[in-house]
């Protein structure tokens, strides 16, 4: 997420993170859904323009692996979002495709934008693992969101 901070802060965007370090947003012993809801208030309140949640994904099967993005459509441009973000993602990096899917995660659901919940790889997957963890990966994935969010807004002006 850093990564593509500093990639959209350097091309004029305003970048609002729910988190920039590896804690609650809420604060610690937080129930899950009160964290979720503080995530969901620190875009809303910003009146962000997209919401993008950014995860790693995990399965007791480590043959399982792939890139998803998931959305609720709450809005018109929901699935549209969705479906740059992962296009994008799919056409530079040399991951499986998952797809596509409706959800209701909380996220999806509880922000006034659209929004996606992009899981670009399996955590329980070896090979994944090693691309996510070198050093290249890091920019790599970020540029693909980046590049699937410059589509996004070029396809709703």
């Amino acid at each position: 997420a850093l990564p593509l901070r500093d990639l959209l802060t350097s091309a004029g965007a305003k970048v609002v993170m729910t988190r920039s370090t590896d804690k609650d947003v809420y604060g610690p012993w937080a129930d899950a859904t009160t964290e979720l809801q503080a995530r969901c208030d620190v875009a809303n309140e910003a009146h962000a323009d997209a919401f993008v949640s950014i995860h790693i994904d995990s399965f007791a099967n480590s043959s399982i692996d792939g890139i998803t993005a998931y959305y609720n459509g709450k809005s018109a441009n929901d699935l549209l979002l969705a479906q740059m973000m992962h296009q994008a993602t799919i056409n530079s990096l040399s991951i499986p495709d998952r797809g596509v899917r409706s959800n209701d995660f909380y996220v999806n659901v509880h922000t006034a934008m659209p929004s996606v919940l992009m899981e670009v790889g399996f955590i329980t997957n070896n090979h994944r693992v090693q691309m996510l963890t070198s050093s290249w990966a890091p920019k790599s994935m970020a540029q693909s969101l980046f590049d699937g969010l410059v589509s996004y807004f070029s396809a709703i002006e």
